[in-house]
């Protein structure tokens, strides 16, 4: 991985990474499918935590000051 992972989430063959630069990346296999940069004011605090929602295909993210966001 390129960076220092802050969390990271397996659901199904799909692993979702949340890097240290606010950038979210989901790999399939040995091959990146998604790689998003985060803006800064999306979310109060650093991001701490991913989780993959497969039933809505979005990304749960949950920040060091305690709030969570939903992002597609």
């Amino acid at each position: 991985l390129p960076d220092v992972v802050t969390s990271a989430s397996v659901s199904d063959d799909k692993l979702a990474t949340l890097q240290g630069s606010n950038v979210i990346r989901v790999y399939a296999g040995a091959e990146v499918v998604l790689e998003a940069k985060m803006k800064s004011d999306s979310q109060c605090g650093s991001p701490a935590s991913i989780c993959y929602l497969p039933l809505n295909n979005a990304y749960l993210i949950g920040s060091n000051q305690g709030s969570m966001r939903l992002m597609c």
